[in-house]
This record gives C-alpha cells, structure tokens and sequence, in this order.
C-alpha cells in the first residue's frame, strides 16, 4: 500500500482513498469486575489502514447533517499538508465537492483539470 501513496506524491496526479468506518467503542469495568463496551451511538473510527491518515495530504471525514428535514453532506478537514489553514473546516451542502477542496489547496487551480 505504501508504494502507491508514494507513486501518487512523486506524480502530479490525486489519489482519493476511502475507508470503511465503524464504531468506537468505549470499555469500564463494572461493579461485578466485568468488562463492558459501549457504544455511543455517533463515534466512529477507520476500519483498517490506520495510518493512512499519516500517508495522505489530505485527510477528509464524510458525514451528513440535518437542516431541517433534510440531509445535507459535509466533508470535515482532519488535517490538511498543503493548506494547513483549512484543518478544521466544514465543507457542506454545495460547497461539499472536490472541485472546492481543490479551489482552497491550489492557488493556480483550473477547473478544466477535472476529468
């Protein structure tokens, strides 16, 4: 796997990479010495490939958001390599597509490079 990500960053191509979720669960110890997981029903962590959280550029976390009565998608920034600025930032609705991600990383981006 590791080869990949490194034949992508010695290109001048991008590599999106999506991992399955799950959830995380939180352990304690009852009163009977029994160990009990829980889950709290919103917390979930990759499945799988850890790391690649470290390998990528950009690391993305997709979700969805109710306005109203209807879902709206969001993309939140877990951290950014080449526009550090914009860890933390909520891409949502409209605004949530590559071609915007793209627009903020790049400062000569075109949005004729999209294939």
């Amino acid at each position: 796997m590791r080869n990949i990500f490194e034949a992508v960053n010695e290109s001048d191509k991008n590599l999106v990479v999506i991992s399955e979720m799950k959830k995380q669960y939180s352990s304690f110890i009852n009163d009977n010495g029994k160990e009990i997981s829980t889950w709290d029903g919103k917390t979930y962590v990759m499945a799988g490939w850890g790391s690649v959280g470290y390998k990528v550029q950009v690391n993305l976390l997709a979700g969805f958001q109710m306005k109203g009565k209807k879902a709206e998608f969001t993309a939140t920034v877990i951290n950014h390599g080449l526009e550090p600025s914009l860890t933390g930032y909520v891409y949502a609705g409209e605004e949530c597509n590559f071609t915007t991600l793209a627009r903020d990383t790049f400062d000569d981006w075109d949005d004729r490079n999209i294939i």
